[in-house]
């Protein structure tokens, strides 16, 4: 709505064939300046975390932490499990080094149960930016979903619904607000940090 700081998608996937199909379904919301910076921090109700690959693993002790511009940085990715509140919703924060500029992303656990934190900090000129994606399944080969347990399943005729409600934070006291509604989420759960990432073979 023009005026607002939020914005919402919504969407729906119909399975319009005779037969079952798994499908993945990830929303890559990128972000850059002025959110995204030396000092940035990544707030959220985290169950359980495991670095996707190796090199991603020498990062995960600073996980929800943000570097400036680094060039010839390579990406790093993590795979988070996010708990939710009573009504089945998690919100997730990213915010700026001093607390007074974010945004915030809330939508229901069932529906896209995993979350995948892209950092792609590089140069300036060569894309410094910050992937927020809550998912169906986490980026990886379908293959390896699949046996994980992860790959959604669509049955013949059979409706999948998305919500995802953004907010904008221009404000030491909005930034706040968000930090402490995902406090109340976590609610004193303790979160479970596997510093391997997972092994298919």
């Amino acid at each position: 709505m023009p005026g607002s700081n939020e914005f919402r998608i919504a969407d729906k996937v119909v399975n319009r064939s005779a037969a079952k199909q798994e499908f993945t379904v990830i929303y890559h919301a990128n972000h850059g300046r002025p959110i995204l910076e030396e000092g940035s921090q990544l707030v959220a109700p985290v169950k359980r975390v495991f670095p996707i690959n190796d090199h991603a693993a020498k990062a995960i002790d600073t996980y929800t932490q943000f570097k400036g511009p680094i060039d010839g940085f390579i990406e790093e990715v993590f795979c988070i499990y996010p708990y939710d509140n009573s009504n089945g919703k998690t919100e997730v924060l990213l915010h700026n080094a001093d607390g007074d500029k974010g945004v915030s992303l809330k939508y229901a656990v069932a529906e896209l149960p995993y979350l995948t934190l892209w950092k792609n900090t590089l140069s300036e000129s060569n894309g410094y930016v910050t992937g927020i994606e809550p998912g169906t399944s986490f980026p990886n080969n379908r293959s390896i979903e699949r046996k994980a347990g992860r790959l959604a399943v669509l049955q013949p005729n059979q409706t999948r619904q998305f919500t995802l409600d953004f907010v904008l934070h221009n404000t030491h006291s909005s930034v706040d607000a968000a930090a402490n509604r995902i406090k109340k989420i976590l609610n004193g759960r303790s979160t479970q940090v596997n510093k391997e990432p997972e092994s298919w073979e």
